[in-house]
């Protein structure tokens, strides 16, 4: 079975790698967008069904690719599948 849910950015911050080593590191924190968070949104009834059963979550990702920061925006909703791989 597959599960969606929509998570939108609550923080994003640069963390200090340590050392001498000169790459960034970014923590990307996301919330569980509940129902009302999509207010007045196409994909707020669907995820109004969803958010009944799951009102609340917190994703962290921790990320060192440089492609990747810039592809979440604070207050961006994103749409997470969860497909079971084992």
């Amino acid at each position: 079975m597959t599960v969606q849910a929509m998570f939108y950015v609550k923080e994003k911050r640069e963390m200090a790698t340590g050392g001498n080593d000169p790459d960034r590191v970014v923590e990307v924190t996301l919330g569980a967008a509940f129902g009302t968070y999509l207010k007045g949104l196409p994909e707020a009834e669907a995820n109004k069904e969803w958010s009944k059963f799951t009102p609340t979550g917190e994703l962290k990702m921790t990320i060192t690719n440089p492609a990747a920061f810039d592809q979440f925006d604070i207050g961006g909703v994103y749409r997470l599948t969860f497909d079971k791989v084992v």
